[in-house]
């Protein structure tokens, strides 16, 4: 059906890209055996740990518009670019790409490629989390830390006592858990205060900060 392929074969291999090719010949059907043999040809497959991306390289312009066809006909959506001279056609979709395995036979690649693809979005959703909780500690830190300045300026320029009870309470409780975030303070508190009860109450701190700072 296709000229011989070029001396030197496809571009390079990857382990990944072995197993489909080993699949593709063992494969009994070949209700598909154009896209078979065109990518047992010129098709080349990363491994999908690296990317997702399935291309062809053929020798000609024929070449390159059957298989663009064939793809179309069978549902695909191929891309094209040039490289060194030579048209490639890609596919980057990682479902598409699972899609053309198993048409083509490579069942178990298709398997290999979708466990592949559910653990990297696991890592990814697990680094975003680890990502967002570290930068969520951080501000809670941030937070903390002007807080306490405030309240220690406070303390410098006119002392705890010139504020008023429930104010220098929560002041004290500030200072006594440098750590805690704003739920924590609520449970250490003595008496019952909600989170936007107290968030209040360090924002009333914060105002007299300023004033002070202003003052000075």
């Amino acid at each position: 059906m296709f000229p011989p392929p070029a001396a030197g074969g496809t571009s390079i291999k990857t382990s990944f890209c072995d197993e489909v090719r080993n699949e593709i010949l063992n494969y009994s059907e070949k209700s598909n055996s154009f896209l078979q043999e065109a990518f047992l040809r010129w098709g080349t497959i990363t491994d999908p740990h690296k990317e997702y991306n399935l291309e062809f390289t053929p020798p000609g312009k024929d070449a390159v518009n059957i298989i663009i066809n064939c793809l179309k006909s069978e549902g695909f959506s191929p891309k094209t670019s040039i490289r060194k001279g030579k048209t490639v056609i890609y596919i980057k979709d990682n479902e598409k790409i699972a899609d053309f395995l198993t048409m083509v036979g490579a069942t178990k690649s298709m398997f290999k490629l979708l466990e592949i693809k559910i653990e990297k979005e696991a890592r990814g959703n697990a680094n975003r989390k680890a990502n967002c909780d570290t930068a969520n500690m951080e501000r809670l830190a941030y937070a903390a830390a002007v807080q306490i300045a405030d309240i220690q300026l406070i303390e410098r320029v006119d002392g705890l006592y010139s504020l008023p009870i429930a104010l220098r309470e929560t002041a004290k409780l500030r200072l006594e858990n440098p750590d805690a975030s704003l739920s924590e303070l609520c449970e250490l508190s003595d008496k019952k205060i909600s989170r936007s009860g107290l968030n209040h109450r360090l924002q009333k701190l914060r105002e007299r900060a300023r004033q002070l700072t202003n003052n000075n």
